[in-house]
């Protein structure tokens, strides 16, 4: 695996986000406005990089993209992120035996325990 040029930082940020069921807003490679995300979880990718995947409500810098889609990110290409005091629901649809995920999870949302 390619570790050289991991950002632990950034998967702390991402992996507390995920943890708390938490929004986040991040910029990534050239964008000049913000996405608006809901990750689900951090992995290494088949390819040996390190994605975080999740649900993004909004893209600021394409705003004729109205509907919420599954995307995946690389954490190298992203140049800033914000997480937010929103909480979203945990989505039950996410499948961590999916061949995408087989190189390993570092973090995965989990069900918000109560209490």
């Amino acid at each position: 695996m390619e570790a050289l040029n991991r950002d632990f930082e950034m998967e702390a940020t991402l992996c507390t986000a995920i943890q708390k069921h938490r929004v986040v807003r991040l910029k990534y490679a050239d964008d000049a406005e913000w996405r608006i995300f809901r990750p689900q979880a951090v992995y290494w990718s088949t390819v040996d990089r390190i994605n975080v995947t999740g649900i993004q409500t909004r893209n600021e810098n394409d705003p004729s993209v109205t509907e919420a889609e599954v995307r995946n990110f690389e954490l190298a290409q992203i140049k800033d992120v914000q997480v937010t005091y929103e909480e979203f629901e945990f989505d039950s649809t996410l499948d961590p035996t999916e061949e995408r995920f087989a190189n390993g999870i570092i973090c995965i949302i989990h069900p918000m325990k109560l209490g």
